[in-house]
């Protein structure tokens, strides 16, 4: 990168992919002045080789994704009955929060 000389940093692993992006989306940009549609370009190279295009655009795209929930009952408060509420709908892959209980959560 080129502040790299000027700080004396070295940039890590996520800099250095979040700066590729940035120039990504300039070259994109650079392209389409010059009349060439980046999703035409796409199109062509996913129906030539879609294996080949899938595994190269994956190493733009987020690999993981973080999640955050913050419950407002502890489980010391909650009856023996909400518990077993809870429990219940977990074993059978029920996501909702029992009845008043709210959940907080947010996506990264």
């Amino acid at each position: 990168m080129a502040n790299r000389r000027a700080t004396g940093k070295k940039a890590g692993g996520a800099e250095i992919v979040q700066y590729v992006r940035r120039v990504l989306i300039g070259a994109f940009e650079v392209a389409e002045t010059k009349g060439l549609k980046i999703t035409e370009i796409l199109a062509k190279e996913i129906e030539a080789n879609p294996l080949k295009f899938l595994e190269v655009a994956s190493k733009y795209c987020p690999k993981e994704v973080a999640i955050d929930a913050t419950v407002t009952h502890r489980a010391e408060e909650l009856s023996d009955d909400q518990l077993a509420d809870i429990a219940s709908g977990r074993s059978t892959g029920a996501s909702e929060a029992s009845a008043g209980e709210e959940i907080d959560s947010s996506i990264h």
